[in-house]
């Protein structure tokens, strides 16, 4: 039998985290030109981006597949930026323990900090920033943004966290991130494909929902259905008494 204590997580500077990593190779997006980000006052679907990094000997180690926008608050005004996976690069490390995957782009950067306790797998720290060149309030000024020990998107040890629904994380008073058509996974990745899914809460709820409304109505039909037999059975026992 095996026992698992339950542990908090204090996460060190990267310097010291890559001490204990195996050395990583980004992969699959490459900076392919310099075009840094401007803030838009209407939102829009973000790109969807294949994003890995691979381990000394070639093997997928992190994967992640996700769209993302930048909201940024100013006064009662927000304005978006959305993640371009044609011009973001993905670095990091991986480790047994601890993963990190960073997706860089000219102006900003989104990193994921993975930890492993007891075989969970879970997203320890996500830190953001953004640099804005021009905008309809903005000028070169500089937005970032974090969260740590938040414990998001747990799934068992080989498994993958899928979360096709929006997802807001607020970073600052003036900066949330919206993550959308996510599937994610930072440990023990198997011939470079995603693990068996763990599903988030908002998906689960709206697969089930339909199939309970689904039954609800055909359970109803039923009801009907018989209530009407019984009482042409009755009407017809009638019509025999007389």
């Amino acid at each position: 039998m095996r026992f698992c204590i339950n542990w908090s997580v204090t996460l060190k500077a990267p310097t010291e985290a890559v001490s204990e990593t195996v050395l990583v190779n980004s992969t699959l997006n490459q900076l392919s030109s310099s075009k840094k980000p401007v803030l838009l006052p209407k939102e829009s679907i973000p790109p969807t981006g294949d994003y890995s990094l691979h381990d000394q000997k070639g093997n997928v180690c992190i994967k992640a597949l996700l769209g993302a926008e930048y909201i940024v608050t100013q006064g009662k005004t927000n304005l978006y930026f959305n993640l371009d996976p044609k011009s973001t690069m993905a670095t990091g490390f991986c480790g047994d323990n601890t993963a990190l995957l960073s997706l860089n782009f000219d102006g900003g950067s989104i990193e994921f900090t993975f930890v492993k306790v007891c075989d969970i797998e879970q997203l320890l720290q996500v830190l953001l920033s953004l640099l804005i060149v021009s905008s309809l309030l903005l000028l070169g000024e500089t937005f970032a943004g974090a969260l740590i020990n938040m414990k998001l998107f747990l799934s068992e040890n080989g498994r993958s966290h899928k979360c096709y629904s929006e997802d807001t994380l607020t970073m600052a008073n003036n900066l949330n991130i919206k993550i959308m058509n996510m599937k994610i996974q930072g440990f023990q990745i198997s011939s470079g494909k995603f693990g068996k899914e763990n599903e988030c809460w908002p998906d689960f709820i709206k697969r089930i929902v339909p199939i309970i409304l689904g039954g609800t109505a055909v359970g109803l039909g039923l009801i009907v259905v018989l209530a009407w037999l019984l009482a042409r059975e009755r009407r017809a026992q009638g019509y025999q008494r007389i």
